[in-house]
């Protein structure tokens, strides 16, 4: 199995600096505000980008502010740039935390669903593959993105 690159950092330019200096690896970054997210979506490929939906943006009266939108999903499909769902969040949260997650993850989903954004699961090691893939087609994932979800797992270690 390949080792995975975990990059956890705000700084631009120390992000850059250590994909170019990894290219041969597996490169997962966590997401931080929408700048940032799209400067680094501009600039690099192939790498897996998740916790869009963790971000701690309010969300409006009649809208879901999940940290994606139909301009990083372009930049995601042109780049060849996966969307990751971090599944850890199933036990850590209440139940209203875990609520307003989902209803944001299925908001990503049907974005990257419209614009043909390949999705990885990460942290989900634990759950039956089964269970997994019954919950991503309740998240409004077709079959062959669920297929490509359960077929790219990550395992990070934080």
């Amino acid at each position: 199995m390949d080792k995975i690159l975990l990059i956890d950092s705000s700084n631009i330019m120390e992000v850059r600096k250590n994909i170019s200096k990894n290219q041969g690896r597996k490169i997962v970054l966590d997401a931080k505000d929408e700048e940032f997210n799209r400067k680094i979506m501009e600039t690099t490929k192939k790498i897996t980008i998740f916790g869009f939906e963790l971000q701690d943006s309010k969300d409006k009266l009649r809208e879901r502010n999940s940290g994606l939108n139909q301009v990083l999903c372009k930049l995601a499909k042109e780049n060849e740039i996966s969307i990751g769902i971090d599944l850890s969040f199933l036990s850590e949260y209440d139940d209203k935390s875990t609520s307003l997650l989902i209803s944001r993850i299925k908001q990503n989903v049907s974005l990257c669903r419209k614009y043909k954004v390949n999705m990885a699961t990460i942290n989900a090691n634990k759950l039956n593959l089964y269970d997994l893939k019954a919950f991503l087609l309740t998240l409004g994932m077709t079959t062959i993105m669920v297929k490509y979800a359960t077929d790219n797992i990550l395992i990070l270690n934080r």
